[in-house]
């Protein structure tokens, strides 16, 4: 089992934008990839999007704002559209089509659909095709799409959002959850009911080490850089 440094957490869209390392829902699966070998917590940054998050920041006496992964996307399609950055967007996987997408976006966007690959072919994905401006959204499940934006970002530089069942959501092919199930926590059992099969049996295979992920791993709340004049951006690839 791999060794990890602290998960940087935060509610802030302007954060998640600031930093380079891929954008990663903490949820159970969030959770779960701190003991998956592959994966490396130093390369992503971490939204709170599920009830196992908001309880683990609460057993440290902490509280960030939960947010459903189809509101990030839309969210951050409104900046990129007032920042004049939409024209580097890249989605990679997804439904063979995303009107909807572009419709938000206000624009064509480019659009790489992607077959069914199993972990080794994700590891060895031929980034070649990114450029270190590009913003590039993966519409893949769970762990593949953690996976390969850590491989992107590493080669790149490009920065990435893990948005995996967003994507569905703003084509109107799996509904979002309800607000009242989101409140409660439950948007994990509401989303079993899409793709039963393949959703039960992840959950039963990341429950036991997400659970104990979510209890021992330290977790770092991210603050905003301190203001100055002259220190360099974070990152170079979004400025705010």
């Amino acid at each position: 089992m791999q060794k990890h440094s602290s998960l940087r957490v935060t509610d802030q869209l302007s954060d998640l934008l600031k930093n380079p390392e891929p954008v990663v829902a903490l949820n159970l699966m969030g959770f779960w990839l701190q003991e998956f070998s592959p994966f490396q917590s130093k390369d992503a940054v971490y939204w709170i999007d599920g009830a196992l998050a908001s309880l683990a920041l609460s057993l440290r006496g902490k509280k960030l704002q939960r947010k459903p992964g189809h509101v990030l996307l839309r969210q951050t399609i409104g900046w990129l559209q007032t920042s004049g950055r939409i024209n580097d967007v890249l989605v990679l996987g997804g439904p063979p089509k995303i009107p909807n997408f572009e419709k938000l976006a206000g624009r064509s966007i480019r659009h790489q659909a992607l077959p069914q690959m199993n972990l080794e072919e994700i590891e060895s994905f031929d980034t070649g095709a990114f450029a270190s401006s590009d913003i590039v959204f993966l519409g893949i499940a769970s762990p593949k799409q953690e996976i390969l934006a850590q491989r992107i970002y590493r080669n790149t530089g490009a920065k990435c959002f893990c948005i995996g069942g967003a994507l569905n959501m703003i084509e109107g092919l799996e509904t979002p959850t309800p607000r009242a199930i989101n409140r409660l926590g439950l948007e994990w059992l509401f989303r079993l009911g899409h793709e039963p099969k393949r959703r039960i049996g992840r959950f039963l295979r990341t429950l036991p080490g997400g659970v104990r992920k979510a209890l021992l791993i330290k977790i770092e709340i991210m603050k905003p850089p301190h203001p100055d004049a002259n220190a360099k951006p974070i990152s170079s690839k979004i400025d705010l």
